[in-house]
Order: C-alpha cells, then sequence, then structure tokens
C-alpha cells in the first residue's frame, strides 16, 4: 500500500498501462495515425525525389531541412510515447492536439520546385502509394534496383537517416548489391546481413563471434561504424526496437531492412526511411506520362528504356526526351541519333551537367532556325522572374528574329510544350528553367564573334560544344581534323583571312546541321564534305573565290538550305539533283564568259543540267543569280522556266529573264499547274542588257527597291508589253531602267498599279 494515497504500486502500474493503452489506441486509429503516415509518406517520397537530379543547391537543402524537421518531429513523439508508458507527462488528447498541429504545420512544406517536373498528381499518387506500375521489361528492374541503390549510398552518408527499409520484390538484389561495393567495404568496420525470423540480435551476435552474449555485442557495436541487413519478409520489425545500446554518434552506424511482403505492415515511425522499389519507376511513369503510350511488344519500346536508362534517372532530361521525341513518334533514325547524343562523354572537369547537355544539344540539333534564335535571346537577355509573353514576341520582332506576331505566339507555345520554357502567372508570362539557362550558357556555346581572333580555338575545345560561334574574327588557319561529337552549328562567316578548309575538317562532325562559310575567303570546299550526313544548312554567300561545288556535295542527302548567292560558281554539278529534301536553294553564277566550259561536253551549254530543277520537288525557295551577258543562261533559261512551272511547293522565286516573252510562258505555264505567281513572292528582272560595273542607283533606294515582296524590273525595254503589265498588276515595286519611249507611267496602265509600293526610275530620258 502506498501509506499516503491507499493505492498499492500494483493499482499504479495498472493505470499506466491503460494510459499506455490509451495512447496505443489513439496512435493506430484516427486522425493522429492517418496524419503521421501522411507526413511521413510525404518526407519518404519527398528524400526519393532529391536522390534524382536536377535540384539545385538551395532548394535541395531546403527540402532537406524539412526531412530533418520530420525526423525530429518523429524522434520527440517516440520520446511523448515513452513519457506516457513511465506516466510523466500530459494527458493523451492535449499531446495528440499538439502533435496534429505541427503536423500539419510540416505538411504545408511547398514542393512547387519539385512539381515543375514532377507532375503534383504523381506525387499524390506516389504519397497514396496508388501510382499504376508497369513493369514490360526487365530493364526496368534492374533501373529501379539501381536508383535505389544510388539513393541508399546518398543516405549512407547521411547522419539523420539510421534505418532505412527497402521494399519491393527485389529489395534483396539492392542489398546484394550495395553489399558488395567496395566504397561500402571501405566505409565500415561490419557489413553482415541478418535473417529476423529468429531472434535479431542473438543472430547478429553468433555472426559476429559473440555466441549469445547480447552485452557484450552491444559494447562492441557502440565502438565500431556497422551496417547491418536485415531480411524482413513482412515488415513487422520496428527497427527502433533493434539494438538500442549499439548507437554512438561518434561512428557511422546505418540499419538496412528489405521487406518482399505483398504489402507493408502499417506501423507509425519504425524506420527513418521508407524506400518503395515501386517508387523507383518515377523516371519511366514521367517518360510514359510526357510521350504517351507505348504499345507493347514494340522495339520503340525497348529504344523508350534505352533513353530512359541512358538519362541517368535525370527527371528533367527524362520530361525533355519524352516531350522531343513525341513530336517525331516513332522515327527509327531519330530515336538512335537520341540515344547516341545521351552517350556523349565529355572531358571539361567543370561541365555542369552532362545529362542535361547532351538532351538539351539533341532538341536544338531539331529546332527550327527562328526558334533556335528566340531561345538563345531567352537564354540570354530574359530576367530570371521571367517576361511577359506579349513583351517577350515584340522583342523578338525587334531583332528581326522572327516576322510576324503569329508566328512568335506559336513559337512561345513550342517552347513551352517542349518544356524548354515554363508558362508563368496564369499564362501570360513565360520564363526560362535556370538549369537550363546555366547549361546553354556554360556548356552547349562557344560565343567569340568578333573578337579579332588570330587563332581558332584549341582542338579540345572544338569537342565540347554544341554550337561554336567564330564570326567576325581574322582566322587564317582551321584545325586539321577535330573531334566534335555534338557538334551541330558551326559559325564561321566574316573570316576575311579564312582561304582553305584543311582536307578531313569535317571528318569527325556527325551530328552537325548548320555550317556557315558565308564571307570568307575559300576557294573550294574538302571532300570530307561527304560526312556531314545530317547538314541540312549550308550557307556560302560571298564567297567570292568559290567557283566550284565539289560532287560530294550530292551526299548531303538531309541538306534542306544551300546558298551560294554572291560566289563565283561556273556551273550547277549534277550531283545537286540528287538533295531531294532540298527547300531552299539560293544560286549565283558569276563565272568567266570564256571557252573553258566548252571542254566538258556535258555542260557545254548549261549552267544547270537540264531536269534538276524540276528534280528538287521540296523546294519552296528558288534564286538564280546569273550575269546577264552570260550566253549560256540565254540559250537555256526557257527549259529552267518549264522546269520551275513543275514545282508545287514554290513560293519565292528571283529570275532574270532576258527575252520579255518569257515572261507570258511563265504565267500561263503557272496558271496550268500548282504554282501561283498571285501568292508567290517573286523579284523579276525581264529585258536583255549587259551588266554594269558602277551602278547609278543610289544604295538606299537600291537597298528599299530589293525589300519588296514582288519586284519587277524592265531593262531596256522600247515599247509596253501585255506580259509586263499582267505582272505588273501583281507587283509592290517596279523597277524601270533605259526604257527608250516611254513618256509616262500611264502608258503601263494605270489601273494595273494598285499594289505598287515603291517606283524607281532610271535613265529613263523620255519620261
Amino acid at each position: 500500500m502506498d501509506p499516503e494515497k491507499g493505492l498499492d504500486s500494483s493499482s499504479i502500474t495498472g493505470k499506466r498501462r491503460k494510459t499506455t493503452l490509451d495512447l496505443e489506441k489513439c496512435c493506430s486509429r484516427g486522425r493522429y495515425n492517418n496524419k503521421v503516415m501522411e507526413l511521413n509518406r510525404k518526407k519518404d517520397v519527398v528524400s526519393l525525389i532529391l536522390s534524382y537530379p536536377p535540384m539545385n543547391s538551395m532548394n535541395k537543402e531546403r527540402h532537406k531541412n524539412w526531412v530533418r524537421d520530420v525526423l525530429k518531429f518523429n524522434d520527440k513523439v517516440r520520446r511523448e510515447k515513452e513519457m506516457f508508458s513511465k506516466g510523466k507527462t500530459k494527458s493523451v488528447s492535449e499531446v495528440t492536439s499538439e502533435i496534429i498541429k505541427t503536423i500539419e504545420l510540416l505538411l504545408k512544406h511547398s514542393l512547387d520546385d519539385i512539381e515543375a517536373y514532377v507532375p503534383p498528381m504523381t506525387i499524390e499518387m506516389m504519397c497514396d502509394q496508388a501510382m499504376p506500375i508497369t513493369w514490360p521489361d526487365e530493364k526496368l528492374h534492374n533501373l529501379a534496383v539501381n536508383f535505389a541503390t544510388r539513393q541508399i549510398l546518398e543516405e549512407v552518408e547521411n547522419p539523420e537517416v539510421q534505418r532505412i527499409r527497402v521494399f519491393g520484390r527485389d529489395g534483396i538484389r539492392v542489398i546484394s548489391t550495395v553489399k558488395d561495393l567496395p566504397q561500402i567495404q571501405q566505409r565500415f568496420d561490419i557489413v553482415i546481413q541478418v535473417d529476423t525470423s529468429t531472434g535479431i540480435e542473438e543472430n547478429i551476435a553468433i555472426q559476429l563471434g559473440f555466441s549469445r552474449n547480447i552485452r557484450d555485442l552491444n559494447e562492441f557495436l557502440k565502438t565500431k561504424s556497422f551496417l547491418i541487413f536485415l531480411d524482413d519478409g513482412f515488415g513487422r520489425t520496428n527497427l527502433y526496437e533493434v539494438g538500442k545500446e549499439w548507437w554512438n554518434s561518434n561512428n557511422i552506424q546505418k540499419i538496412v531492412c528489405i521487406t518482399r511482403g505483398q504489402r507493408i505492415y502499417p506501423r507509425n515511425m519504425t524506420e527513418d526511411l521508407l524506400i518503395r522499389l515501386d517508387d523507383h519507376m518515377l523516371s519511366w511513369q514521367l517518360f510514359c506520362l510526357n510521350f504517351g503510350k507505348i504499345v507493347h511488344p514494340s522495339c520503340f519500346q525497348h529504344k523508350a528504356i534505352d533513353v530512359v536508362e541512358k538519362c541517368c534517372d535525370h527527371l528533367l532530361a527524362v520530361v525533355l526526351m519524352a516531350r522531343a521525341l513525341k513530336r517525331v513518334q516513332f522515327d527509327f533514325s531519330v530515336w538512335e541519333r537520341a540515344s547516341y547524343m545521351l552517350s556523349l562523354e565529355h572531358n571539361r572537369s567543370q561541365m555542369v551537367d552532362r545529362v542535361l547537355c547532351n538532351t538539351l544539344a539533341f532538341i536544338l540539333g531539331r529546332c527550327s532556325d527562328s526558334a533556335h534564335e528566340c531561345l538563345k535571346h531567352c537564354v540570354f537577355y530574359m530576367e530570371r522572374e521571367g517576361r511577359d509573353k506579349v513583351d517577350l514576341i515584340q522583342e523578338w520582332i525587334k531583332h528581326a528574329l522572327i516576322g510576324k506576331f503569329d508566328e512568335g505566339q506559336k513559337i512561345v507555345g513550342d517552347l513551352v510544350s517542349a518544356f524548354l520554357l515554363e508558362s508563368s502567372e496564369n499564362g501570360s508570362s513565360v520564363r526560362i528553367r535556370e538549369e537550363i539557362r546555366e547549361v546553354l550558357v556554360n556548356s552547349l556555346f562557344l560565343l567569340r564573334d568578333g573578337r579579332g581572333l588570330t587563332k581558332a580555338p584549341r582542338d579540345e575545345e572544338w569537342e565540347e560544344f554544341f554550337e561554336i560561334h567564330l564570326i567576325n574574327n581574322k582566322i587564317p588557319k582551321l584545325p586539321n581534323s577535330p573531334n566534335c561529337p555534338q557538334l551541330c552549328t558551326l559559325f564561321l562567316q566574316n573570316n576575311c583571312f579564312l582561304r582553305a578548309i584543311p582536307p578531313l575538317f569535317f571528318q569527325h562532325m556527325p551530328m552537325l546541321q548548320t555550317l556557315d562559310l558565308s564571307h570568307t575567303k575559300i576557294r573550294s570546299l574538302p571532300h570530307s564534305l561527304s560526312r556531314l550526313a545530317l547538314l541540312q544548312r549550308l550557307l556560302l554567300r560571298g564567297c567570292k573565290l568559290l567557283m566550284e561545288l565539289p560532287p560530294e556535295v550530292g551526299e548531303l542527302h538531309n541538306l534542306k538550305v544551300l546558298d551560294f548567292e554572291g560566289t563565283e560558281i561556273i556551273r550547277l554539278p549534277v550531283e545537286v539533283g540528287k538533295l531531294t529534301n532540298i527547300t531552299s536553294l539560293k544560286m549565283s553564277f558569276y563565272g568567266d564568259n570564256d571557252d573553258r566550259w566548252k571542254d566538258d561536253q556535258y555542260y557545254s551549254s548549261r549552267i544547270i543540267p537540264q531536269n534538276l530543277v524540276s528534280n528538287l520537288l521540296q523546294l519552296e525557295e528558288l534564286i538564280i543569280d546569273v550575269s546577264p551577258d552570260d550566253k549560256r543562261w540565254n540559250s537555256n533559261v526557257k527549259d529552267i522556266v518549264e522546269e520551275v512551272c513543275q514545282l508545287d511547293r514554290l513560293n519565292t522565286l528571283q529570275i532574270y529573264l532576258p527575252d520579255v516573252l518569257l515572261l507570258n510562258k511563265l504565267w500561263k505555264n503557272a496558271s496550268s499547274s500548282a504554282t501561283n505567281i498571285s501568292g508567290m513572292h517573286f523579284r523579276f528582272t525581264a529585258g536583255s542588257h549587259m551588266k554594269r560595273i558602277i551602278s547609278r542607283i543610289l544604295l538606299d533606294v537600291a537597298s528599299k527597291f530589293g525589300e519588296q515582296e514582288r519586284y519587277l524590273k524592265y531593262v531596256n525595254g522600247k515599247c509596253f508589253p501585255f506580259e509586263i503589265k499582267k505582272i505588273l498588276g501583281e507587283a509592290t515595286a517596279l523597277f524601270l531602267d533605259r526604257h527608250s519611249t516611254a513618256t509616262s507611267l500611264f502608258e503601263f496602265g494605270i489601273g494595273t498599279m494598285k499594289s505598287l509600293k515603291c517606283c524607281v526610275l532610271s535613265e529613263c530620258d523620255e519620261i
């Protein structure tokens, strides 16, 4: 009996036990239990996502601090339960109320930055353990094992996490992989695996040679760094009840428990971290979510798994690649290229992010030129907080990156859809992701324009970049055969001292898509040009010493733009007729008008081989600039006009017609074909004339005239042909040069000039 209260010790113990039972009852049911489970599940999901790149250091630390707060909260709750068992704390209702308030506060932790990559619905399903999981391939099992292994290795370095549970059918593979790693063996004094079906501590003692002496075991483990793996089939083991006397903060001590049952035994706070292998299917789920369903079985499913694997669990890269490949769907060659790009290694130690760098290199290589330039503008000039969409598009127009507002709206939509930009302010603004900006600025673009450089970059620099700008320099020599595994764009224009391209210069540029050598003094192109299998744009404007294109140009089967305006090309090689994907062909023929070409029987009377133009059925833009006194052109122009009229897609045409009657032929043939002059951008020069050494037209006047979308230049006219009047009805500009009889523009029919915006008269003495 207690002399003061009249109670014996057994009664007091009974009361305390009842209090403990009340608390246990409260913990196992109702709001309290659900909230604790919800909080810890969110903590586990956040910890898992934090083990994936990308997370910038500032945001990652914020989430890690929150995880620490949850772990501290769990410790506090365990202590409260312990105090209850000893009858040394407040009532159950008071403690429960305080705990729920703390939980609700912790649950408000924002995941906005994580939700930029992982949709809120996916996070919610992961927290509810309800994410639909499909395992269509054994490689996906391997991926999940690899990702879980990586997470455990990260948590080994985390002093706040000591007890880890791994749940899933391949948990034993995870443990086997981790246990055998050299860094694990070096990191810990003791690494053992124990079955939990019988006494855990006794089994450990036996393995370590202590027979069943638990006291000696406790003293021994307290002085060691250990990693103990427990094989717990149904997850019933409370890891906080294992080895309470072992822990010493001076050592690295971890327990990792695998659970292989169909479900986890529903107990709260029995470990610091729960890793569900199904959750490590996150990369695959994100790929499928952004790409769409890939029907099984399919070779593309294997390709998709390969892409996800090569993304190395980089969540942003997975989303970017999925959206990029969705645009091409099942083009096998593009998937092969994606896999190749993701595999590229980098030598620079300062590389920000290899996987993201390779991903962006692949995506930018498939962007249109205008979208590419607009994205670069965002990278270098957009504020961190973003930009109003309308203001941004107007800025693009101002800098001549695009022509029309509608075009800008489409590009913004495409960049948002591609995940390169993200919408904000309810869609009225956009911003560029900082991870993307950092990689593009530091890793993909080598920008050395206008620096007066007299030497090309070092060989190792050529190897690392996606896009190299060396415009407006004084580089006389290029490296012999640089290794450029991911180079997609090379700008060398306006290097006035560059006279030759080394024979093997293009040998190792498998991804090159844009090459600009405009306004250099090169005289030829090397045979290695044929190695540029993916080249889409070859720009040679203003290369005035370039007199021939090599036959290898015909091997550039993906070429879409070939521009050699302002060159001295003698003739077009017949191999250009193989470029059946070309959409824009701009040509200048200003070779000497002598008899050298007569030695070649095939080209003896032709600048452009017969039937070459009509074979280029994808042409949308055709510009042919010739010397007006070139007899070869004058003898073949009629055939060229007939071939032009067979081009159904043509919407831009510039051509010199020495005979005005050819305008009528062009008009009539076009009327009976799909070519529609009334909807075309055209620049016609009609009438026979000699080339002038010095123009008598002011430069600004000539420039304004040249900017017009549809112009007619009529030279050395003597009357007012019907053909001229008809074309004038569609023209926005007229250049009347040396007309010998016209006394007034009315003679051309004022009614035909309703669209005219610009009119230039030169040496029309009778007007």
